[in-house]
Protein backbone atom coordinates (compact mmCIF):
# COMPACT_ATOMS: atom_id res chain seq x y z
CA UNK A 1 0.00 0.00 0.00
CA UNK A 2 1.43 3.04 -1.16
CA UNK A 3 1.82 6.33 1.37
CA UNK A 4 -1.30 8.15 -0.96
CA UNK A 5 -3.40 5.32 -0.25
CA UNK A 6 -2.77 4.78 3.66
CA UNK A 7 -3.53 8.72 3.85
CA UNK A 8 -6.63 8.63 1.95
CA UNK A 9 -7.45 5.53 4.28
CA UNK A 10 -7.03 7.18 7.28
CA UNK A 11 -9.38 10.73 5.92
CA UNK A 12 -12.05 7.75 5.34
CA UNK A 13 -11.53 6.65 8.68
CA UNK A 14 -11.66 9.57 10.47
CA UNK A 15 -14.46 11.05 7.92
CA UNK A 16 -16.80 7.70 9.18
CA UNK A 17 -15.56 8.19 12.50
CA UNK A 18 -16.71 12.13 12.88
CA UNK A 19 -19.86 11.20 10.91
CA UNK A 20 -20.87 8.58 13.47
CA UNK A 21 -19.74 11.16 16.46
CA UNK A 22 -22.11 13.59 15.17
CA UNK A 23 -25.21 11.31 14.87
CA UNK A 24 -24.64 10.53 18.47
CA UNK A 25 -24.60 13.62 19.43
CA UNK A 26 -27.78 14.66 17.87
CA UNK A 27 -29.62 11.58 18.96
CA UNK A 28 -28.66 12.37 22.27
CA UNK A 29 -29.55 16.17 22.00
CA UNK A 30 -32.68 15.62 20.23
CA UNK A 31 -34.02 12.75 22.54
CA UNK A 32 -32.06 11.86 25.58
CA UNK A 33 -30.22 15.26 27.59
CA UNK A 34 -33.63 16.60 28.69
CA UNK A 35 -35.05 13.38 29.68
CA UNK A 36 -32.28 12.44 31.69
CA UNK A 37 -31.88 16.10 32.80
CA UNK A 38 -35.47 15.25 34.22
CA UNK A 39 -34.69 11.99 35.46
CA UNK A 40 -31.69 13.13 37.79
CA UNK A 41 -33.52 16.11 38.87
CA UNK A 42 -36.04 13.65 40.66
CA UNK A 43 -33.66 10.98 41.74
CA UNK A 44 -32.09 13.66 43.62
CA UNK A 45 -35.36 13.49 45.47
CA UNK A 46 -35.97 10.26 46.15
CA UNK A 47 -31.89 8.92 45.94
CA UNK A 48 -30.39 11.80 47.51
CA UNK A 49 -27.63 8.94 48.81
CA UNK A 50 -26.94 7.94 45.09
CA UNK A 51 -26.62 11.72 44.19
CA UNK A 52 -24.46 12.58 47.35
CA UNK A 53 -21.67 9.97 46.27
CA UNK A 54 -21.57 11.73 43.46
CA UNK A 55 -21.14 15.03 43.90
CA UNK A 56 -17.82 13.95 46.45
CA UNK A 57 -16.33 12.14 43.72
CA UNK A 58 -17.04 14.59 40.59
CA UNK A 59 -14.67 16.81 41.67
CA UNK A 60 -12.04 14.19 41.26
CA UNK A 61 -12.20 15.43 37.10
CA UNK A 62 -10.45 18.88 38.15
CA UNK A 63 -7.29 19.28 35.76
CA UNK A 64 -5.39 20.42 38.96
CA UNK A 65 -5.38 16.91 40.40
CA UNK A 66 -3.15 15.58 38.05
CA UNK A 67 -1.53 18.23 36.46
CA UNK A 68 0.22 19.77 39.55
CA UNK A 69 2.03 16.55 40.03
CA UNK A 70 3.06 15.47 36.59
CA UNK A 71 4.12 19.04 35.88
CA UNK A 72 6.48 18.86 39.23
CA UNK A 73 6.90 15.45 38.54
CA UNK A 74 8.49 15.95 34.92
CA UNK A 75 10.53 19.05 35.85
CA UNK A 76 12.25 17.33 39.01
CA UNK A 77 13.14 14.57 36.76
CA UNK A 78 14.28 17.12 33.68
CA UNK A 79 16.53 18.06 36.06
CA UNK A 80 17.67 15.15 37.52
CA UNK A 81 18.01 13.02 34.42
CA UNK A 82 20.59 15.77 33.13
CA UNK A 83 22.99 16.20 36.31
CA UNK A 84 26.32 15.50 36.10
CA UNK A 85 27.24 13.95 39.06
CA UNK A 86 23.83 11.25 38.72
CA UNK A 87 24.49 7.91 37.92
CA UNK A 88 23.85 7.42 33.86
CA UNK A 89 21.90 4.25 35.63
CA UNK A 90 19.75 6.81 37.78
CA UNK A 91 19.62 9.69 35.05
CA UNK A 92 17.86 6.83 33.11
CA UNK A 93 15.31 6.05 35.60
CA UNK A 94 14.88 10.10 36.09
CA UNK A 95 14.25 9.90 32.39
CA UNK A 96 12.51 6.99 31.94
CA UNK A 97 9.54 8.63 34.68
CA UNK A 98 10.28 12.31 33.61
CA UNK A 99 8.69 11.26 30.00
CA UNK A 100 5.99 9.35 31.47
CA UNK A 101 4.95 12.55 33.34
CA UNK A 102 5.78 14.77 30.76
CA UNK A 103 3.44 13.23 28.59
CA UNK A 104 0.67 12.59 31.09
CA UNK A 105 1.04 16.48 31.79
CA UNK A 106 0.88 17.33 28.44
CA UNK A 107 -2.47 15.28 27.40
CA UNK A 108 -4.40 16.27 30.24
CA UNK A 109 -3.33 20.08 29.73
CA UNK A 110 -3.82 20.02 25.91
CA UNK A 111 -7.31 18.79 26.60
CA UNK A 112 -7.98 20.60 28.91
CA UNK A 113 -7.20 23.90 26.96
CA UNK A 114 -9.21 22.66 23.81
CA UNK A 115 -12.43 22.39 26.32
CA UNK A 116 -12.48 25.84 27.40
CA UNK A 117 -11.85 26.91 23.74
CA UNK A 118 -14.84 24.96 22.94
CA UNK A 119 -17.15 25.76 25.21
CA UNK A 120 -16.89 29.43 24.46
CA UNK A 121 -17.61 28.78 21.19
CA UNK A 122 -20.65 26.59 21.49
CA UNK A 123 -21.85 27.88 24.04
CA UNK A 124 -24.12 25.32 25.19
CA UNK A 125 -26.66 26.08 27.92
CA UNK A 126 -25.95 23.89 30.95
CA UNK A 127 -28.86 21.60 32.56
CA UNK A 128 -29.50 23.76 35.38
CA UNK A 129 -30.79 26.72 33.18
CA UNK A 130 -32.86 23.83 31.28
CA UNK A 131 -34.04 23.04 34.84
CA UNK A 132 -34.46 26.87 35.99
CA UNK A 133 -35.46 29.07 32.66
CA UNK A 134 -36.50 26.29 30.28
CA UNK A 135 -33.39 27.32 28.39
CA UNK A 136 -32.18 24.47 26.05
CA UNK A 137 -29.52 25.40 23.46
CA UNK A 138 -26.94 27.64 21.81
CA UNK A 139 -24.67 30.62 22.54
CA UNK A 140 -22.38 31.09 20.07
CA UNK A 141 -18.91 32.66 21.53
CA UNK A 142 -20.97 33.43 24.76
CA UNK A 143 -18.97 35.00 27.73
CA UNK A 144 -21.93 34.78 30.32
CA UNK A 145 -20.11 32.42 32.50
CA UNK A 146 -20.33 29.16 33.21
CA UNK A 147 -23.95 28.46 32.82
CA UNK A 148 -23.38 28.46 29.21
CA UNK A 149 -20.14 26.33 28.74
CA UNK A 150 -21.87 22.87 28.94
CA UNK A 151 -20.13 21.32 25.89
CA UNK A 152 -17.93 19.54 25.57
CA UNK A 153 -17.75 18.54 29.72
CA UNK A 154 -13.75 19.52 30.75
CA UNK A 155 -14.37 16.98 33.80
CA UNK A 156 -14.95 13.80 31.83
CA UNK A 157 -12.46 15.80 29.00
CA UNK A 158 -9.64 15.65 31.70
CA UNK A 159 -10.73 11.91 33.06
CA UNK A 160 -10.86 10.50 29.43
CA UNK A 161 -7.45 12.10 28.56
CA UNK A 162 -6.01 10.59 31.59
CA UNK A 163 -7.82 7.26 30.64
CA UNK A 164 -6.38 7.14 27.26
CA UNK A 165 -2.56 8.21 28.49
CA UNK A 166 -2.52 5.86 31.27
CA UNK A 167 -3.86 2.82 28.70
CA UNK A 168 -1.00 3.84 26.25
CA UNK A 169 1.49 3.80 29.14
CA UNK A 170 0.06 0.80 30.95
CA UNK A 171 -2.05 -0.87 28.65
CA UNK A 172 -2.92 -4.12 31.41
CA UNK A 173 -4.71 -1.69 33.65
CA UNK A 174 -6.70 -0.09 30.49
CA UNK A 175 -10.07 -1.54 32.32
CA UNK A 176 -9.43 0.23 35.48
CA UNK A 177 -8.47 3.49 33.76
CA UNK A 178 -11.38 3.52 31.66
CA UNK A 179 -13.61 2.39 34.61
CA UNK A 180 -12.35 5.79 36.69
CA UNK A 181 -12.97 7.81 33.82
CA UNK A 182 -16.57 6.28 33.24
CA UNK A 183 -17.63 6.86 36.86
CA UNK A 184 -16.42 10.57 36.67
CA UNK A 185 -18.21 10.74 33.54
CA UNK A 186 -21.25 9.78 34.85
CA UNK A 187 -21.00 11.55 38.45
CA UNK A 188 -21.32 14.73 35.84
CA UNK A 189 -24.55 13.63 34.83
CA UNK A 190 -25.91 12.66 38.24
CA UNK A 191 -25.15 16.26 39.48
CA UNK A 192 -26.99 17.49 36.67
CA UNK A 193 -23.70 19.55 35.76
CA UNK A 194 -23.58 18.57 31.95
CA UNK A 195 -26.10 16.41 29.85
CA UNK A 196 -25.16 13.06 28.50
CA UNK A 197 -23.77 14.24 24.95
CA UNK A 198 -21.60 16.62 26.69
CA UNK A 199 -19.58 14.13 28.28
CA UNK A 200 -19.27 11.91 25.05
CA UNK A 201 -18.12 14.81 23.41
CA UNK A 202 -15.63 15.30 26.49
CA UNK A 203 -14.80 11.75 26.04
CA UNK A 204 -14.03 12.12 22.33
CA UNK A 205 -11.64 15.20 23.08
CA UNK A 206 -9.58 13.80 25.10
CA UNK A 207 -9.25 10.44 23.43
CA UNK A 208 -8.77 12.73 20.27
CA UNK A 209 -5.86 14.82 22.12
CA UNK A 210 -3.92 11.69 23.76
CA UNK A 211 -3.84 9.92 20.18
CA UNK A 212 -2.81 13.30 18.60
CA UNK A 213 -0.08 14.15 21.19
CA UNK A 214 1.14 10.69 20.81
CA UNK A 215 1.11 10.97 17.03
CA UNK A 216 2.64 14.37 16.47
CA UNK A 217 3.81 16.44 19.60
CA UNK A 218 5.63 13.19 22.36
CA UNK A 219 8.67 12.41 20.44
CA UNK A 220 9.85 16.56 19.96
CA UNK A 221 8.80 17.38 23.01
CA UNK A 222 10.93 14.80 25.22
CA UNK A 223 13.72 14.62 22.61
CA UNK A 224 14.20 18.32 23.87
CA UNK A 225 13.78 17.75 27.90
CA UNK A 226 14.82 14.42 28.26
CA UNK A 227 18.15 13.22 27.09
CA UNK A 228 17.42 9.31 26.84
CA UNK A 229 17.92 6.64 24.52
CA UNK A 230 14.64 7.48 21.58
CA UNK A 231 13.00 4.30 22.30
CA UNK A 232 12.01 5.43 25.50
CA UNK A 233 10.38 8.73 24.40
CA UNK A 234 7.22 7.42 22.88
CA UNK A 235 4.62 5.78 25.37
Amino acid sequence: MSLFETRDTLRKKALLAGLVFLSFEIVLFLFIDKPVSLYIANLDGSQSGLVDFFRRITDLGKGAWYLWPCGLAALFCAFLSRGKEVPPAVRHLFGYVGVRALFLFATIGLSGIAANILKVLFGRARPKLFLREHLYGFAPLSFDGSLWASLPSGHTTTAFALAFSLAALYPRGRILWFAYALLLAASRIMVNAHYVSDTLAGAALGGLTVWLFSKYGMNHLAKVIFPIDSRERTP
